[in-house]
């Protein structure tokens, strides 16, 4: 309903910087490789031409455009700040802690006490389902009840490796045997 009337443009000398895996669309990454230093005496001499030839450029858009300007970028031009987008994001710790989370979780469990991970012989299953709780204290080794803050983080790590979520807490699962009635994360293509 409101056209966008405006652009901001800034710089960064880091690599990654854009924080969240949605904010970032809101940006252009564009890279510019400099070598040397910048000629500043040069650059004060010629910067009235800089300002001219952009100056003709927007006049011969407008023509284009029948005297408005869309501040929109074309399909292929949205798919390369798609691709630069993604190179300049910062992993988040939720994003880390789903990789150790996945191997933890992909690593086989024994079917009895006498399970020895280094028999290739021996029989293995692996977590069908796994709960915040679990995770804190045998993934993570954490003692004690889950702090808000990382069951959330945990909880957005589980989504990440595309595990689903009970929609509330189960019972009569092997998993409740220790800690007891929980919402349970479920490995994708397992019934509960």
């Amino acid at each position: 309903e409101f056209p966008r009337q405006c652009i901001f443009i800034g710089s960064t000398n880091d690599r990654e910087y854009l924080r969240d895996q949605t904010g970032g669309r809101r940006f252009w990454p564009i890279v510019c490789k400099l070598v040397g230093q910048i000629d500043n005496p040069r650059l004060r001499r010629e910067i009235m031409q800089v300002w001219a030839e952009a100056l003709h450029i927007f006049h011969e858009m407008e023509k284009q455009y029948n005297g408005t300007l869309p501040l929109f970028l074309t399909d292929q031009a949205a798919e390369q700040a798609l691709v630069m987008q993604q190179s300049r994001r910062v992993e988040s710790s939720e994003e880390m802690l789903a990789g150790k989370i996945e191997a933890w979780l992909d690593q086989p469990v024994g079917t009895d006490e006498d399970f020895d991970d280094l028999d290739p012989n021996a029989p293995k299953t692996f977590r069908n389902e796994t709960s915040v709780q679990q995770i804190w204290e045998e993934m993570l080794r954490r003692d004690g009840s889950v702090p808000h803050t990382e069951a959330m983080k945990i909880g957005k790590a589980m989504l990440i490796v595309g595990w689903h979520r009970t929609e509330g807490p189960v019972t009569a699962r092997e998993i409740n045997k220790k800690y007891g009635k929980c919402r349970v994360y479920v490995r994708p293509g397992t019934e509960i």
